[in-house]
């Protein structure tokens, strides 16, 4: 029961990606929505470079609250980080890669799923590059008929990293712009479960996860929320 177990949070009007700001803005959310929450909280990213980016300006503030950060490919191997996040207390992890997929996180061990980009193949992937070469040839739109269908079928299974078991509960949060402001956005809005509820900015966000997280809470515990 989708509708009972997760909400779906983003942005209006939130910036692209590709703006040279768009590290400042992901690591403010980051630093909102985990401090409002005090979950487990994984972030997915699509690059390396972001990655590292953020996490040098989520990590002072966010250790300062109490609040565990790591970051792939910087604080050991996944396996090792995974057994880090998964002890008690509040923590961000930011990932890329294999964390799309194959991982297993139910219950508190991961209440707060960020995708922080819309998962496109890279464009200058030599596999990519054939592959919409031949598109063209044939005529076709590499963009509408590869790099969206790639992109939704990866951001489902970011998704799945959530709600794993029956009585899961949790909070995503989709911080790239163009998931509700480009044309083909309404193409991924689809392909989740549940509708995405539109915030004006990052902070009433991070309000409005923290307060349904804590609803949650006060409900599994037999109170009203």
């Amino acid at each position: 029961d989708f509708a009972s177990s997760v909400r779906l949070f983003s942005v209006e009007k939130g910036p692209d990606p590709r703006d040279l700001g768009y590290p400042d803005f992901l690591a403010s959310a980051l630093v909102d929505l985990t401090a409002a929450t005090r979950r487990k909280t994984l972030a997915l990213f699509t690059s390396y470079a972001m990655l590292r980016d953020v996490q040098a300006l989520v990590k002072h503030p966010l250790e300062a609250m109490g609040i565990e950060v790591s970051g792939q490919g910087k604080d050991g191997t996944a396996a090792a980080l995974l057994r880090r996040f998964r002890k008690p207390g509040p923590a961000l992890l930011l990932g890329t890669a294999s964390f799309w997929e194959g991982i297993d996180l139910p219950g508190e061990a991961l209440e707060v799923l960020v995708v922080t980009r819309l998962p496109f193949p890279v464009p200058s992937d030599p596999l990519v590059q054939a592959r919409d070469e031949t598109l063209k040839i044939e005529g076709r739109d590499p963009f509408m008929e590869s790099s969206i269908p790639e992109a939704v079928l990866k951001l489902r299974q970011g998704f799945g990293r959530l709600i794993r078991r029956q009585e899961d509960r949790g909070v995503v949060v989709i911080l790239d712009g163009r998931f509700l402001s480009a044309r083909y956005g309404i193409q991924f809005q689809k392909a989740l479960p549940v509708p995405v509820v539109r915030c004006p900015d990052t902070a009433t966000l991070a309000e409005r996860a923290g307060a349904w997280m804590n609803d949650v809470e006060t409900a599994s515990a037999g109170g009203s929320p």
